[in-house]
């Protein structure tokens, strides 16, 4: 067994939660929420991607944006891993820091919005481990996306968009007493998505006004597996369903809420995992059910905004459950949002996770 990418492989995987089912996937930050605004909605932005993070939860809502927007966000912490493969001193463990950057344009004479995004995750003071407890090189993993995503609107109640990213992991750049062994690998991923914002001419114009409904719908991570060195695994492919509804829109005040599920089409036993594009179909029967998030967002005269949102999962993928508090201060053009993971008392999963976003424009 190449016992120092198992290793890797395992602080990794603990590193984004607990999760059983999304053990069984590569780099499974793509499927961390990059943003401070929808992780403190308990991860449900599916419906509502009325900003440059619909690169992310759903290229349809780029269709609507028709703003150009700069967005910077910063995750720093640093977790415990129980797992008797990877070895962590008593007085640090390791610090993961991940950054992400969308940079979006609205291009008029094509009628649609163009973002190039980047995300960049570092994994600090990672162990080279060994069965008879023999510790090896320290070095620092590291995993990003480069992508580019399109939307533009389609009449005046759809929003479609794409997105297509290349994908590399190094969660084990080093080598081993046997040449060549590392755990790096490189892969190409295609995300699809569409958002429905109809007016149905119901409510008031201060509640539920006009366009107050909007769904979504999000296929991420749609590509071949990635092999390292002789192992091949596969991408987190998602199918993601939300809605969301503006339930006011006073003058100075509105009020979001909104729902996502979301299911991890992966089917894998103990020898290999089904692929593309059989998986999006035996997926069903994995075992792992569906995701839900939960969120609301309170905007007071577009000067700042609260937040707050659950997460909850089946327990047999993982039973990952935690609340998510948010808030944001606009100053003109340049918005500030942050947000917190709270976690219950005693969860074997990660420690409080802080989000921070610096959003420039729309």
């Amino acid at each position: 067994m190449n016992i120092i990418k198992f290793a890797c492989l395992s602080l990794f995987f603990t590193f984004l939660s607990s999760n059983i089912i999304l053990s069984q996937t590569s780099v499974p930050f793509l499927v961390e929420s990059p943003d401070a605004r929808f992780a403190g909605m308990g991860e449900a932005g599916t419906a509502v991607a009325d900003d440059i993070n619909a690169t992310y939860w759903n290229p349809g809502g780029l269709g609507f944006l028709k703003k150009t927007v700069i967005k910077k966000n910063v995750t720093s912490y640093y977790f415990e891993n129980s797992n008797s493969y990877v070895y962590r001193p008593n007085t640090i463990g390791t610090k993961i820091t991940s950054l992400n950057e969308v940079d979006g344009i609205y291009i008029k004479p094509f009628g649609g919005v163009l973002a190039l995004d980047f995300n960049l995750v570092s994994m600090e003071n990672s162990y080279q481990t060994f069965e008879d407890g023999r510790v090896g090189k320290t070095f620092t993993g590291t995993d990003l996306s480069i992508g580019a995503a399109y939307g533009r609107q389609i009449g005046m109640d759809f929003g479609l968009g794409f997105k297509l990213k290349y994908i590399y992991s190094g969660i084990a750049p080093v080598s081993s007493y046997t040449s060549g062994n590392n755990g790096t690998g490189s892969s190409v991923a295609f995300d699809a998505g569409v958002l429905w914002n109809p007016d149905f001419g119901l409510g008031t114009q201060y509640f539920m006004d006009k366009k107050f409904f909007s769904a979504g719908l999000t296929l991420q991570n749609l590509g071949p597996k990635i092999t390292y060195r002789q192992e091949s695994e596969p991408l987190p492919t998602t199918l993601r369903l939300g809605i969301a509804l503006k339930l006011l829109q006073l003058p100075g005040h509105k009020l979001t809420i909104a729902v996502d599920a979301s299911k991890l089409l992966i089917k894998r036993d103990s020898l290999d995992s089904d692929p593309l594009p059989k998986s999006l179909f035996t997926a069903w029967g994995n075992g792992a059910g569906i995701n839900l998030g939960f969120g609301a967002e309170y905007w007071f005269e577009r000067l700042f905004a609260i937040r707050s949102g659950y997460f909850t999962e089946p327990d047999k993928a993982g039973g990952r459950r935690f609340l998510t508090l948010g808030a944001s201060l606009r100053i003109y053009f340049i918005q500030g949002d942050f947000s917190c993971r709270v976690l219950p008392a005693g969860s074997s999963t990660l420690s409080d996770i802080y989000k921070f976003t610096l959003k420039v424009g729309g």
